[in-house]
């Protein structure tokens, strides 16, 4: 549920509260109200009558009942309510009766008067409706008052939300967020723009320190595998040294593709690619698997084909190729011998499956970098990452799942 959700139901249940209390609390002050002033007519109405009694005229009021009662009785006055049959109305109506018990010349009398409720009834009921009919506009008008203001009061906050939902460390721009009058928004914007700049200056700093390290350290190792390739060639090198050089150069190799490979990560992410090119996809994919059809049969791995449909993408030749590549080799270096890939290629997206054992790390973690399916691997584990920089790079999605004991990859050209 969302803040102004959160606001308008407190609110709108405080309200509900107070309303009910107080609606209850008006209906019995006003019923009190209303029998006060009933019980002080009919005492009004009871002393005319017994000073009619002490004057021996005759009442006229149908509605009194004068009877003797016993010497003894003591006098009262005694107030309730009660029901009458009302042969107009047809129907039994509420009424008010006041019993007094009283001496008139010596003769204990017991008089009973009767007033209706019934238009006072009416009264109360029409003031507690109308009480309820304002208390429900009051608490809709409250909550949508409530609502629209704190709607106003938080749209720089929303806004500041969507900005930062769609800022990207990669964008050359700044993070804009607008000014707002609010003193606290104003503080947090403050706080972010200050926050987002010395992030984006430090991810800058990095990304050149990783794309100038790459690249300088390119001709340090071209010299030093020179070197080794020409003193493994000494006639004075035994069979121990030989070894050693042969240790220094695959170390050399790796660095070096190391970093190749992070020089092409730091590129991607600069955007310094062309990727309106039109490329045969389906092109590239049959000279990949040219490639490597004697590495499958060499490790056994059945690959299985669906029939190839002429696909044609919008996107950068060299990098595709690159994409390709490193699929179809991670897909040969982690399944087993007796295993087997299977290989889709639709208009829409390139399916690579392979049977394997479950992953050693997390899915969340696949590609990123230096992250490896097998720990044993000799790779740097930088493949699936520049996988999925070159699909972000083309505006495609690379998504990863394990079903039916298969490790599937698929790519959707459309992003």
């Amino acid at each position: 549920m969302n803040l102004l959700q959160q606001i308008g139901r407190t609110q709108f249940r405080y309200a509900a509260l107070v309303l009910v209390v107080a609606g209850s609390a008006l209906f019995f002050v006003l019923d009190a109200i209303v029998t006060d002033e009933i019980d002080e007519q009919l005492a009004l109405r009871a002393d005319y009558l017994f000073a009619h009694l002490e004057s021996a005229q005759a009442h006229p009021d149908p509605f009194v009942l004068i009877e003797p009662v016993a010497p003894a009785t003591p006098p009262s006055v005694v107030g309730k309510d009660t029901v009458m049959y009302d042969a107009l109305e047809d129907e039994m109506e509420p009424y008010r009766m006041l019993t007094v018990v009283r001496p008139v010349d010596g003769t204990v009398y017991r008089m009973r008067v009767i007033a209706s409720r019934l238009a006072w009834e009416e009264l109360l009921t029409s003031i507690f409706v109308i009480f309820l009919v304002m208390a429900l506009l009051l608490t809709l008008g409250n909550a949508a008052v409530t609502t629209w203001s704190a709607r106003r009061l938080w749209q720089p906050f929303f806004g500041f939300l969507e900005a930062l939902r769609t800022f990207s460390l990669r964008a050359p721009a700044p993070l804009e967020l607008p000014a707002t009058p609010v003193t606290e928004f104003s503080e947090l914007r403050t706080a972010l723009l200050t926050l987002t700049q010395q992030v984006q200056a430090d991810y800058t700093t990095l990304r050149e320190f990783t794309e100038n390290a790459s690249h300088e350290i390119q001709t340090p190792l071209a010299i030093l595998q020179a070197k080794l390739n020409r003193l493994s060639q000494h006639p004075a090198v035994d069979a121990a040294m030989a070894d050693d050089i042969q240790v220094a150069r695959e170390a050399a190799d790796r660095l070096s593709r190391l970093g190749r490979s992070l020089l092409l990560l730091a590129r991607l992410e600069n955007q310094q690619f062309d990727t309106a090119q039109s490329v045969d996809l389906t092109g590239l994919l049959r000279k990949q698997l040219e490639g490597l059809e004697e590495l499958f049969e060499a490790r056994q791995v059945t690959l299985d084909i669906s029939p190839l449909p002429h696909v044609v993408v919008s996107g950068n030749p060299l990098l595709l190729e690159m994409l390709l590549s490193n699929l179809l080799s991670n897909a040969l270096r982690y399944t087993p011998p007796q295993g087997h890939v299977h290989l889709a290629l639709t208009p829409d997206a390139l399916t690579i499956a392979n049977s394997g054992e479950v992953l050693a790390l997390p899915i969340d973690e696949l590609f990123q970098r230096f992250r490896k399916g097998n720990p044993e691997s000799s790779s740097h584990g930088l493949g699936l990452a520049i996988v999925q920089e070159i699909a972000r790079t083309h505006g495609w999605q690379i998504r990863y799942r394990r079903e039916a004991a298969l490790h599937t990859f698929r790519t959707t050209f459309r992003g």
